[in-house]
């Protein structure tokens, strides 16, 4: 048996933490960036995204998908799911990339297909500073597919995602993007 196969039919979590945990799937738009998000990016998720990254507990990764197992399944038909890698020290602590993580959970197999250089926490960066980390990132491999979606936990400034999708762009026809969470900015 696969690691978390047993969880594709029944939902890690008890009937009232998925209610505190439920999905709100919306699409945005950020700089130029059309996305699809899951959850709200409240102190709930937070936890679990905490309890999973910081504190290793791999048990968590499929809560987070099981509302959208079906959904997955077809994209993945059509579509290769790529994700946005760690730095090589953190995935050396950790021992996962979460995004992988996640995605196997559910059964979709994944292959790093970007190299990140340098050590930065993300969470701790100012704008500039990001836009400079992302910088660092390198296409290593080719996608198997014309069609990919690039998948991440969070999208809060989408420096990321979009210097991912600048270097997919020469060699995928369609590139949709699907974050786990998008932090809401109120504006004036």
């Amino acid at each position: 048996m696969k690691p978390f196969q047993h969880f594709l039919w029944e939902d890690a979590l008890c009937p009232d933490c998925r209610k505190e945990f439920a999905g709100h799937k919306h699409t945005g738009k950020q700089h130029g960036v059309c996305y699809t998000a899951l959850y709200p990016y409240d102190e709930t998720f937070k936890g679990y995204l905490y309890a999973l990254k910081e504190c290793y507990d791999v048990r968590i990764a499929p809560v987070f998908l099981f509302p959208y197992i079906r959904w997955f399944k077809q994209m993945k038909k059509r579509f290769e799911f790529v994700y946005p890698c760690s730095s090589e020290t953190i995935f050396l602590e950790r021992r996962f990339d979460p995004c992988a993580l996640i995605l196997g959970s559910i059964g979709i197999e994944t292959r790093p297909l970007f190299k990140r250089e340098g050590h930065m926490i993300q969470k701790r960066l100012t704008l500039n500073q990001r836009h400079k980390n992302a910088q660092t990132i390198q296409l290593v491999n080719s996608p198997n597919k014309e069609r990919v979606i690039m998948f991440d936990d969070v999208m809060t400034s989408g420096e990321t995602i979009q210097r991912c999708i600048q270097l997919l762009r020469p060699h995928v026809k369609e590139i949709r993007v699907i974050v786990l969470a998008k932090p809401v900015f109120k504006t004036k």
